[in-house]
């Protein structure tokens, strides 16, 4: 007689998150961003987006509309302020691979000089 595949003891179901989580999340990812940790904020938004999508799913009916709106507003204005630590980063990024391509550039001028 075979046994149907199931678990000894049932898996949690995911947790709702609340507004305060989601905005806690958004608060911990731009500070993640401030410290330059864009690995640890990469893995914090896919877990944010997962939140989202989780709570988006099923918005409980006792949560007032004004509440939910001035969350979605906290959070874009969060993640704006996040875009531009991203763009500064990317833009110290390029400023120095730029220094590092001069100076590959200048070590190789100089043993081409060097050899001659």
């Amino acid at each position: 007689m075979s046994s149907p595949n199931v678990l000894p003891f049932p898996t949690p179901a995911k947790r709702r998150p609340t507004l305060q989580s989601l905005l806690g999340m958004t608060h911990d990812l731009l500070a993640l961003a401030k410290l330059g940790d864009w690995e640890g904020a990469m893995r914090l938004q896919e877990q944010r987006r997962d939140a989202l999508e989780l709570f988006f799913a099923d918005v409980p009916v006792t949560l007032a509309k004004a509440d939910i709106a001035s969350t979605i507003r906290a959070i874009l204005q969060f993640d704006a302020e996040l875009t531009g630590h991203l763009q500064q980063s990317r833009q110290a990024l390029m400023v120095e691979a730029r220094g590092a391509r001069q100076q590959r550039q200048a070590a190789g001028a100089y043993l081409s000089y060097s050899s001659s």
